[in-house]
C-alpha cells in the first residue's frame, strides 16, 4: 500500500485506513486471509509486485507494460479520480487547456499513469518522483511550475497541509477517469487462486 488518501491512509500511529483499505479487508474476508500490508513508494510498491514479494495491490490502473507481472482482477474495483493540474496561487501560471502544458516543468508521479495524451506525450518536461507528498513540495519550493494528480488525493492533501489557499487547481482537467483494479503479481503463490479472488471482488 501507498499513503493515497482518502483511498489509503497510512501512518505509524494508527491502522491503515480509507477506501482501499476496507475494501481489500472485506475482499480477504470472503477469502477467508489474512491480510499483512507493507508500506512503500508507489515505484517501490510496483516493484515489489513485479518481484513476486508483495502479492496484490488495489487501486492499480491497467497499462499493457504491466500486465507482463500482473493479473488485472475482474471486475475492476472503481472509477480513479479525474486528473487535475495544479499551480501556486502566486505563480501567474493559467493551464485552461492542455496545450498550456507546453513549456511548463510538469511534476508527476513515477511509474504512475494519468490520461493517454499526457502520458504520451513526449515534448512536455515531467519531472518525476515518489510520493504525492513530495510533488507539493516541489511545488512550494518552485522546482516545478505544476504538477498533476488525483483531485480526490490533493483535495485532501492540500487540506490536510493547510495549503488550500497557496494551491490551486486550474480549469483544465482530464474527467474521464480510468478504471482502477485490483492487482495480482504473476509471481505470487496465490496467482493459482486468480478464479477465486476474482469471485470475491465481484
Amino acid at each position: 500500500m501507498s499513503h493515497f488518501p482518502p483511498y489509503a491512509v497510512l501512518s505509524d500511529e494508527l491502522a491503515p485506513s480509507g477506501i482501499n483499505i476496507d475494501a481489500i479487508e472485506a475482499i480477504a474476508k470472503r477469502l477467508n486471509m489474512q491480510v499483512e500490508y507493507i508500506q512503500c513508494p508507489f515505484t517501490r510498491c510496483v516493484r515489489l509486485l513485479e518481484t513476486g514479494d508483495a502479492d496484490v495491490y488495489i487501486g492499480l490502473t491497467h497499462s499493457v507494460e504491466r500486465e507482463d507481472f500482473l493479473h488485472f482482477v475482474e471486475p475492476y474495483i472503481a472509477l480513479g479520480s479525474a486528473q487535475a493540474f495544479y499551480v501556486k496561487r502566486d505563480s501567474g501560471v493559467k493551464i485552461n487547456e492542455f496545450d498550456d502544458l507546453s513549456g511548463l516543468s510538469i511534476g508527476m508521479m513515477r511509474n504512475s499513469l494519468y490520461f493517454a495524451q499526457f502520458d504520451n506525450a513526449n515534448n512536455l518536461t515531467k519531472i518525476k518522483t515518489n510520493t504525492n507528498p513530495k510533488l507539493i513540495e516541489l511545488l512550494m519550493r518552485e522546482r516545478v511550475d505544476t504538477f498533476i494528480g488525483g483531485k480526490d488525493i490533493f483535495g485532501y492533501l492540500l487540506q490536510e497541509q493547510g495549503l488550500s489557499d497557496k494551491i490551486i487547481r486550474q480549469a483544465y482537467e482530464y474527467t474521464d477517469p480510468r478504471k482502477v483494479y485490483l492487482a495480482l503479481s504473476k509471481k505470487s503463490t496465490h496467482a493459482d487462486s486468480l478464479p477465486l479472488i476474482s469471485e470475491a471482488v465481484g
